[in-house]
């Protein structure tokens, strides 16, 4: 063989592991995305905008910023279009880009976005750019909005994301008739999102000013909300259902609410109870997650809970950013699909009374979830804490004894009313010098929190004034248990034993 076959047998060889090489990287790529167009769209269209917006109300600091500005909100909303063809077609690098503007609040044109930032590049060489990241989704920027009243989802996004780290999810939901909004996941006062108590609570304060936003954006039914969080917006989805308990019903994505330092989180807020956890509950926990020891499942007894383990799934195949950009084996795309496909079927099954979710989570897959765990609802009080004071106002302490020990038998562990509201009944009883009323409420108060000596201070005095001085002495002696230095109960001892004698 001459040396110009040599050279010509060599390129043939080169040119035959090129061309197997292409093949199987594109096979793999197309593979790796064809999930996507697996999931269960509803028959709605999907329209898709960017409001920008602030909260003036908190201050904020950018990284080019020497001083403080109003804190920016890039707000992602996902709503049903109108089918009248509006809206231009957005591709998923679309979304990768306005990351960069969570702040600046710039807009910015899918038609300039034709390459990935730096930060993404990487993952985006020359053969996938186009099967990925320009690769067209469902939403139509700025279509026509369809007519008509849709439930608010809320969008809690992971710890530092750009808040479309399940767009595709967000999307899905849309589709079938939801209107769903998110913003950045960013710390109190800087983009630095950190994993504390301040950190959930600038989450959770971002995510109630989205709700404020939404209750009066256009077709958006505010009296129907739902919630959905991955990771650490999971854990501030809860705290965000507990202060506004019209939340009907929550998903959450492997959030961190059994984790140590969320348990410790959730336990920073004194004023919440987890007990009064009244959303029914999805809880989708990866590989490395325990289903036992599940704070809401195991204390919360006012709503329908479902857990569900998938095997094998890490963290971050929670996310569908993730699965676009990362190559995942096959069974991770087909338990994502799964994992969202039974998500729209829980809230078509809360806001629509849909029965798929029943059948769905009674044949739920052996191969995808390594173990599940329910626990339904002993139902609803029907009146809430808001309801309660405003029910005592109108109709009087004797009915309102009576509402709360029918409450009390049927939900044991409900607490129907804050102890402030209820304290300030009683004093306002005293100061009307009707004393034995004030000892009604104040019997209630103390039987609800007995472990604040201020309960018994309260009762105490009230007996006193209506003369049962050996009663008062016992509940002033028992709070002096909890609070031996409390000037108030020493005083009110005094007063006992010289009006005793």
């Amino acid at each position: 063989m001459n040396r110009e076959e040599f050279t010509k047998g060599i390129n043939r060889g080169i040119k035959a592991i090129i061309l197997v090489f292409t093949t199987f990287f594109t096979t793999n790529a197309i593979s790796q995305n064809s999930w996507y167009d697996s999931l269960e769209y509803g028959s709605h269209t999907v329209g898709f905008k960017v409001i920008s917006t602030k909260d003036f109300s908190r201050p904020y600091k950018t990284g080019k910023d020497s001083s403080f500005i109003p804190r920016p909100m890039q707000m992602g909303i996902w709503y049903p279009a109108a089918s009248d063809k509006t809206g231009r077609t957005i591709h998923f690098g679309y979304l990768l880009a306005l990351e960069n503007s969570d702040e600046t609040l710039e807009g910015v044109d899918p038609a300039l976005v034709t390459k990935p930032s730096e930060k993404y590049e990487q993952y985006f060489p020359p053969e996938k750019l186009d099967l990925v990241f320009n690769k067209p989704i469902h939403s139509k920027l700025d279509a026509s909005a369809q007519k008509g009243n849709f439930p608010i989802i809320i969008y809690g996004s992971s710890q530092g994301s750009s808040g479309y780290d399940n767009a595709m999810l967000c999307e899905l939901i849309a589709s079938h008739g939801f209107i769903v909004v998110t913003v950045a996941s960013k710390g109190a006062y800087s983009r630095q999102m950190p994993f504390n108590a301040e950190g959930a609570e600038a989450q959770t304060r971002d995510l109630e000013f989205l709700f404020g936003q939404m209750y009066t954006y256009p077709n958006a039914d505010e009296h129907n909300i739902g919630t959905v969080g991955f990771s650490f917006g999971g854990l501030n989805m809860v705290t965000f259902s507990l202060k506004n308990t019209r939340v009907k019903a929550m998903v959450s994505l492997d959030g961190s609410i059994s984790s140590p330092s969320g348990i410790e989180i959730l336990n920073s807020y004194s004023y919440l109870n987890v007990k009064n956890f009244n959303s029914n509950f999805l809880g989708f926990l990866g590989d490395k997650s325990t289903i036992n020891n599940f704070p809401i499942i195991d204390q919360a007894f006012l709503s329908d809970m479902y857990l569900l383990k998938l095997a094998k799934l890490n963290h971050l195949d929670f996310s569908s950013f993730n699965l676009m950009i990362h190559e995942r084996p096959d069974y991770v795309h087909k338990a994502y699909v799964d994992m969202a496909n039974l998500t729209v079927k829980f809230l078509n099954h809360n806001f629509k009374n849909d029965l798929a979710f029943d059948r769905a989570i009674a044949n739920y897959s052996k191969d995808i979830y390594s173990e599940a765990k329910q626990k339904k609802s002993k139902g609803t009080p029907t009146i809430s804490k808001e309801e309660y004071i405003n029910y005592i106002k109108e109709n009087g302490i004797e009915e309102g004894i009576q509402i709360y020990y029918e409450t009390k038998s049927s939900f044991p562990e409900y607490q129907l009313f804050d102890y402030d509201s209820f304290r300030d009944i009683g004093f306002m009883k005293m100061i009307e010098k009707d004393y034995e009323s004030a000892v009604k409420v104040y019997k209630v108060l103390l039987e609800e929190f007995p472990d604040n000596p201020d309960s018994y201070r309260r009762l105490g005095e009230a007996y006193m004034q209506v003369g049962n001085y050996s009663e008062a002495r016992k509940l002033i002696n028992n709070g002096l248990k909890l609070d031996p230095e409390s000037p108030a109960m020493n005083d009110i001892l005094r007063l006992i034993n010289e009006k005793d004698k």
